[in-house]
Order: C-alpha cells, then structure tokens, then sequence
C-alpha cells in the first residue's frame, strides 16, 4: 500500500512547463498511515516508450527528493 501512496504522490508534485526546454521534481516522500517520512527511497524517471531508466535519486532523511535538468517531454 505505501508503493501506491508514493507512486500518487509522485504524480502531485510532477509537473513540466510546455515553455520550458528542461524541468525539476521535487517533493517530499511521507508514509500516510505512519505520517513519517520515508527516507532512502528510490524514486525513478523511465522514458516512456520502452521504459529505460532516465534519472534518478534516493530520498534524504526527512524524505525530501530532488532531479535537476529534465528535458520535458522524455519521462512518464
């Protein structure tokens, strides 16, 4: 169930300017039934097409994530 809960989290925060050439994701990861954070978690862009790792990054202590320089348009 927590899978679930981080996977629509991730949907929330993740949002792309159709102006822009690149974008950032960030966000904190909180396990909802706990209401603690979830640290040490993956948390992974694939491409679309035939779901390749594009980047990824691990989440802090407080459960805080952050991925720099996405090009819009090349993950789901």
């Amino acid at each position: 169930m927590p899978k679930i809960l981080v996977a629509i989290a991730i949907l929330f925060l993740f949002s792309f300017s159709s102006f822009s050439q690149t974008t950032n994701l960030s966000g904190i990861l909180t396990d909802e039934s706990e209401k603690t954070p979830i640290y040490n978690s993956v948390v992974a862009l694939l491409t679309p097409k035939d779901s390749i790792l594009y980047k990824f990054t691990r989440s802090d202590k407080e459960g805080k994530f952050s991925i720099k320089n996405i090009k819009a348009g090349t993950t789901s």
